[in-house]
């Protein structure tokens, strides 16, 4: 039995036509995404802990408006953007910007270990989670909030990108 070898049947014109085909998949990332970073204040003040969220704006004619992207601010109110695909940056074109504080959920963790630890009659558990429920309420308003939990704003991100896309929050 005759064994076949893939590559010499195939013709030179074949072999550079996968490889281009190849490399338009794997490329060197997508030339409409340009990198987003800047700073998020509140009364002139840095806010940590707050990320977020850049949703492209479907442009018309288009079924798919591109992957989102968000970024998490540092103790100084800095943030870079990642897509969803963890590409650096945003999809160039208009989006609406939300802010979300992450840790929201941690209020019903705390809950549900104070619950359980009355269930079980474990007082230093129940005190603790009962701490870490007061600390994580003290927290939450210290915090600037939005004026309504649909607070967004729109943001252009422009080819090239940008270091300043810098927001402050409203009072």
């Amino acid at each position: 039995m005759k064994k076949i070898h893939p590559v010499k049947t195939c013709s030179p014109l074949s072999i550079v036509l996968l490889a281009a085909t190849t490399l338009s998949f794997v490329g060197c990332g997508d030339a409409s995404i340009a990198p987003v970073s800047g700073k998020v204040t509140f009364d002139g003040e840095p806010v940590a802990g707050i990320r977020l969220v850049f949703s492209p704006i479907l442009k018309e004619g288009k079924s798919d408006p591109g992957p989102w992207s968000s970024g998490m601010t540092n103790e100084a109110g800095e943030y870079s953007l990642q897509t969803r695909h963890e590409d650096e940056g945003a999809i160039i074109g208009t989006h609406t910007v939300a802010f979300v504080y992450d840790d929201r959920d941690n209020i019903y963790k705390y809950q549900e270990h104070l619950r359980e630890a009355k269930q079980e009659g474990d007082q230093a558990a129940a005190d603790a989670s009962q701490k870490d429920i007061d600390n994580y309420k003290a927290l939450q308003k210290s915090r600037p909030q939005a004026p309504s939990n649909n607070y967004t704003e729109k943001f252009e991100v422009l080819p090239g990108g940008t270091t300043e896309a810098n927001f402050q929050l409203p009072e």
